[in-house]
């Protein structure tokens, strides 16, 4: 499963969406769950903090 998000400058994730999952629909609250509620390090600029755009992250669920 790819999830996708931004970043606004005080770190909170902003526009969390699916890209793309297999099953469709079947995961997909779980790992929206999971990636939302992470905390970023923010990288700098000029010692202040800048916004992300666009960034990815793949979640992979096993069943056991």
């Amino acid at each position: 499963m790819l999830l996708g998000f931004d970043l606004a400058e005080d770190g909170e994730i902003q526009d969390l969406r699916v890209i793309e999952s297999q099953p469709r629909l079947v995961f997909d609250k779980s790992a929206m769950k999971f990636v939302g509620g992470f905390e970023f390090a923010m990288p700098e600029q000029d010692g202040n903090t800048v916004p992300v755009k666009n960034i990815t992250f793949k979640v992979r669920f096993r069943l056991q």
